[in-house]
């Protein structure tokens, strides 16, 4: 919403429904980076009712949406997969082997003989190929171009965006460019925009190969 944070779009919902004299109640959940007491009470006495620190696993997440969601809106948990043996075994030697992911964090969140979860990292890794992809053509034109603030602001979303897929590697260097951008210290992005897009092929070929495994 333009020229309006999160905290004014929270006050002006909680207004509109105690002036519409309806008992609708629109749940709102702030998914923030800050944990600090002050940020959470701050989000609370504008009216939000959950508040959900980053980061957070798919599993955090959907336990705060089934929390606030109505009954009708929440699918039940899928079963796991009728799995062989050597199959897990073969997508337990993929995740031992992958050097672009860190793959102890992302089994923490995703099950492979899940059949709920097998698709969320299908999203995900579309997600993934298309957004970062724009990410990194947008920061070729903004290097070029010399806009360091544009530079920060791309730098910043493809960093969550990394660590959201468990590219540790990818995030830092995202975190480079950030400061980068930050510091108006553009002499290097260049040499660093070309290691970010090798890392990005190396994360989306493991992304990939664990899709197809599993």
């Amino acid at each position: 919403m333009p020229n309006t944070n999160y905290y004014q779009a929270t006050e002006e919902i909680r207004l509109n429904e105690l002036n519409s004299n309806s008992d609708n109640h629109i749940p709102i959940i702030a998914l923030t980076a800050h944990a600090l007491h002050k940020d959470e009470a701050k989000c609370k006495a504008a009216g939000m009712d959950e508040w959900v620190t980053k980061p957070f696993t798919r599993q955090d997440l959907s336990k705060t949406l089934q929390k606030w969601l109505p009954k009708k809106l929440i699918i039940a948990d899928q079963p796991a997969l009728e799995t062989d043996i050597k199959t897990l075994v073969k997508a337990s030697d993929l995740i031992e082997d992958t050097t672009a992911i860190n793959m102890k964090s992302f089994t923490q969140q995703f099950k492979l003989d899940n059949l709920d979860d097998l698709a969320f990292i299908t999203s995900l890794t579309e997600a993934f190929q298309q957004n970062a992809a724009q990410t990194l053509s947008n920061l070729q034109i903004s290097i070029e171009n010399a806009d360091a603030e544009q530079i920060r602001k791309l730098a910043h979303g493809l960093k969550s965006l990394s660590t959201s897929v468990g590219s540790g590697k990818l995030a830092e260097l995202c975190k480079t460019m950030e400061q980068a951008g930050k510091l108006s210290d553009l002499n290097d992005t260049k040499t660093l925009l070309e290691s970010m897009k090798q890392e990005y092929l190396r994360v989306l070929t493991e992304l990939n190969a664990l899709r197809v495994k599993a």
